[in-house]
């Protein structure tokens, strides 16, 4: 695989260096990892005192330690030439940084992070390292770079943390209710999504796991919004589908009927009814109109003005007059009329 294959796709283990260049401050391995620990000792002071069969116990603290063992495998020489640099830079900063007169002026302290099994605030978890131990394995072979030159082709290593948690551990009173410190109540040392805490209820009254569907799903699709003249129109067509007469011709029994066409079905209404269905048409037209274009729907009103109209009223009438024609004459063609 190439470098570009495993930062996209592999799972990382990462180093934050003490005193790493600006550009390498961050190094990141294949997280083939072959042992993980993670080990909490509590600490106690026991007393004993006199008359009393069972200990005291005063509490000093608990002190954490991560173990971790993975494997380096590179896919060609250029790639175990980058690892062997990281792996240098990571051995350099388990040394100090010495002030004048060779004086230790700081101690190096790095950060680990592993998806959420490692991590504090989905950051790096800090501490001090060990050791680490780092294993050629050169029964696998090596790469040949040039005179002098032998990269091995997998690498074992092994590193212990002793953990120094940024936030200070612990529950925290507030009131009569307690919180945990650090990313809150259930999300401590491994971070866990939201809906591992949606539990079901038994009929019993007990709990279990959640189910699977329980799982985040990803967001619905957004639903495309249309408006409400397309979904007139579309109500419309699908009425006059469903009312469409079919062209060929029906029998029963021995008589023998054609179907209407548009035209007729208008032809056959009463002068009522054609008033109806035309000041119906007029009005869905005028409802589009006030929808899409405002300005000519007021411009189409009856003047509420006494005065004779302007230039610019009896203008805007005929631009209104010319868009209802248009409007009246589409419906009708949907319709099938045919006007003489």
């Amino acid at each position: 695989m190439s470098l570009q294959r495993f930062d996209k796709k592999l799972l990382k283990l990462e180093v934050k260096l003490p005193n790493g260049p600006p550009n390498r401050s961050i190094l990141r391995f294949p997280a083939f990892v072959t042992a993980f620990s993670d080990n909490y000792t509590s600490n106690w002071k026991s007393e004993q005192a006199y008359g009393f069969q069972d200990q005291t116990g005063i509490f000093q603290g608990t002190s954490r330690k991560l173990t971790v063992s993975f494997q380096i495998i590179p896919n060609s020489m250029y790639e175990a030439a980058v690892y062997q640099r990281d792996l240098n830079l990571l051995i350099e900063n388990l040394y100090p940084v010495f002030g004048i007169n060779w004086t230790p002026k700081s101690s190096p302290l790095f950060g680990i992070k592993l998806s959420n099994l490692i991590q504090e605030a989905n950051s790096f978890l800090f501490g001090w390292l060990d050791g680490f131990e780092l294993r050629p394995e050169f029964a696998d072979g090596i790469f040949d770079g040039g005179p002098h030159l032998l990269f091995p082709k997998h690498w074992s290593a092994t590193f212990s943390l002793n953990v120094i948690h940024r936030k200070r551990p612990g529950y925290r009173q507030s009131g009569k209710t307690t919180a945990f410190s650090i990313d809150g109540q259930g999300q401590f040392p491994v971070k866990l999504p939201p809906w591992t805490w949606q539990v079901v209820n038994q009929a019993d009254g007990t709990r279990r796991d959640p189910p699977q569907d329980l799982a985040p799903m990803p967001p619905p699709a957004p639903v495309k919004k249309t408006s409400k003249k397309i979904g007139r129109d579309k109500k419309k067509a699908a009425r006059e589908a469903k009312n469409k007469p079919n062209k060929n011709t029906h029998k029963t029994g021995d008589t023998a009927t054609q179907s209407l066409t548009g035209e007729q079905m208008y032809a056959a209404l009463s002068p009522e009814e054609k008033a109806n269905l035309d000041a119906e048409i007029h009005e869905e037209m005028m409802q589009s109109l006030k929808q899409h274009n405002p300005t000519l729907y007021y411009k189409m009103r009856p003047p509420a003005k006494t005065s004779a109209p302007t230039a610019a009223d009896e203008k805007a009438m005929k631009a209104a007059e010319a868009y209802a024609e248009k409007v009246v004459y589409t419906a009708e063609a949907a319709l099938g009329i045919t006007t003489e």
